[in-house]
């Protein structure tokens, strides 16, 4: 394993936070790597002019209207862009450990990716000083690019049903049978993210610890669920028609569970089926 590629997939960071908390997060990646990502959804403030003072790539994708943001189509991107295998998605709200790059590549050395995927468990430290949990998921990118990356009708970020996080998660699961591998990795932080929360006791960091382990499982087992579910009842695609119709028609449907299940059931026909804009 040569380097890292890292990937900030990003939309109007600069108005949500603002210029120096995004240049902070930028300046603890900088000299990690030599191969940094930005791939911006259409974003009206000025990233482009703060992406180059720093030299790294910027990708620009096409606002889809009526679609807040496009998960999947940036981060087909950012996988069709990066330079190495190992692939890191961020988000530029947080400060990133300064020996990120080596403890990644030491991990890659010493454990079998073709048996695990590598997760980086930590606690994320808001603006009013308090922690609250996140996880860093790295990524093989010729896994990635076996199933033609992420299928683009998996387009929101969030949601049991139609999310890229979920959908990128199945195929580590489901289609190459990979292991999550939990790093514990405290001094990474992510910031400027004002939230509510006690403090952290070391009853709540061992419960968060476990939560982090097991959720994944958990929301895959309820998409299941929901997918035998949603054969019986009409409402949810009547729900859907009515809330997301515009976007549907451009899109088509976009039930990770269904599309992760046509790529298990044939390998070869199910690969042919994903939609993506860059392979």
């Amino acid at each position: 394993m040569k380097g890292v590629s890292y990937a900030f997939i990003i939309y109007n960071m600069i108005k949500q936070n603002n210029e120096k908390w995004v240049k902070e997060s930028f300046d603890s990646i900088k000299n990690q790597s030599d191969d940094i990502i930005v791939v911006d959804y259409s974003s009206d403030d000025n990233i482009k002019e703060v992406v180059k003072e720093y030299g790294f790539r910027f990708f620009r994708i096409d606002k889809i209207k009526g679609l807040p943001i496009h998960g999947a189509k940036m981060w087909n991107k950012a996988i069709y862009e990066a330079k190495y295998d190992i692939l890191v998605m961020l988000t530029p709200d947080g400060i990133f450990d300064e020996n990120l790059t080596d403890s990644i590549l030491k991990w890659y050395k010493k454990y079998d990716y073709k048996k695990y995927f590598l997760n980086i468990s930590f606690f994320m430290q808001t603006e009013n000083n308090k922690l609250i949990p996140g996880s860093l998921w790295v990524y093989y990118k010729p896994f990635l690019l076996k199933v033609r990356g992420l299928d683009e009708r998996t387009y929101m970020r969030g949601g049991l049903e139609r999310g890229t996080h979920r959908y990128s998660l199945r195929i580590m699961y489901d289609i190459f049978n990979l292991k999550k591998f939990d790093v514990t990795a405290n001094n990474i932080h992510r910031f400027h993210k004002p939230r509510k929360t006690g403090r952290v006791t070391n009853r709540n960091y061992t419960i968060r610890m476990i939560l982090l382990k097991y959720t994944p499982k958990v929301l895959i087992t309820l998409q299941k669920t929901f997918s035998i579910l949603k054969k019986n009842i009409d409402l949810f695609n009547k729900i859907r028609q009515l809330t997301h119709s515009n976007i549907l028609k451009k899109l088509g449907e976009y039930s990770n569970t269904k599309l992760i299940d046509d790529i298990n059931e044939n390998f070869e026909d199910g690969i042919k089926k994903v939609i993506n804009s860059y392979w």
